[in-house]
């Protein structure tokens, strides 16, 4: 049985996480918010130029939940909480890992008014059944190539499909479709 070796560097600023990252070849880059000088979503924008094939990870105590779509948006793959359970951590990584957006569930929890919810709630009826079945795929994190592998459709397709889904969702990116998409999931 074969182990793969994963080094783990640990460094005590964000700066030299910065350096590290440049040179690195990181696949997995858990970065603590609270280090980064200008905030989460600048944090991710430099990390993901310094090292655009690493998935990052944003660690935080505390992020309001515009902070994290922007972090999202911009090239992190998920957050989470920095007194989050070994169990969500690990969770997470593999998550990540695997290509897919990790979202804590608390971050999920609706606001107490349920009319400000509903008014918030994508269109899905403006999606066809076809833009439907490609946004369950893009919400468990599969890549464009995957998604048109798995339902029998051109790349290009797939992506005239995640245009009309981002319309829709008001998004900007697949990472911020994925944060609607897990906050308002699909029946």
């Amino acid at each position: 049985m074969a182990v793969e070796k994963h080094e783990t560097v640990s460094l005590p600023s964000f700066e030299e996480g910065m350096c590290a990252a440049r040179g690195g070849g990181f696949d997995l880059i858990l970065a603590d918010i609270s280090l980064a000088p200008n905030g989460a979503a600048e944090a991710a924008r430099a990390l993901k130029v310094a090292s655009p094939n690493s998935r990052i990870i944003m660690l935080a105590s505390n992020i309001a939940k515009s902070e994290l779509l922007e972090s999202l948006a911009v090239g992190a793959h998920g957050f989470l909480p920095k007194d989050a359970s070994l169990e969500e951590a690990v969770l997470a990584i593999r998550d990540v890992a695997s290509g897919r957006i990790y979202v804590p569930n608390e971050i999920h929890l609706p606001p107490p008014d349920a009319a400000q919810l509903l008014s918030g709630m994508p269109e899905y009826s403006r999606l066809t059944p076809r833009q439907m079945q490609v946004a369950r795929e893009l919400a468990r994190g599969a890549r464009t190539k995957q998604i048109a592998r798995d339902l029998n459709l051109s790349e290009g397709t797939v992506k005239l499909h995640l245009g009309a889904i981002f319309r829709v969702l008001r998004c900007n990116s697949r990472a911020e479709a994925a944060a609607v998409l897990a906050r308002y999931p699909l029946a």
